[in-house]
């Protein structure tokens, strides 16, 4: 199943338990506060739509595929493991 990054930006400083929800529906991990990697069984496009239901219509989202190269600094080692597991560790 393809694994997208997730990135919202709320407008105001709101802060929408919806869109935490609709994300943690899915295998996830949470890398900072508005930054999360998830499985999802469909394409970005239907990622998107499907987190956008939980969204203002000025709030902006971006989902991208994710591939196997990736690098970081300073995550936890519960984010990395999750990372490297393919989400199969869901934080």
């Amino acid at each position: 199943m393809p694994i997208y990054a997730v990135s919202y930006d709320l407008i105001n400083e709101k802060d929408y338990p919806a869109i935490k929800e609709a994300i943690e529906s899915h295998k996830h991990c949470k890398i900072h506060k508005s930054f999360w990697v998830i499985q999802h069984k469909g394409n970005a496009e239907k990622a998107r739509e499907d987190l956008r239901k939980s969204l203002d219509n000025d709030d902006k989202l971006f989902v991208i595929e994710l591939k196997t190269d990736w690098a970081s600094t300073n995550l936890t080692r519960n984010q990395v493991e999750c990372l490297k597991s393919g989400l199969k560790l869901s934080l």
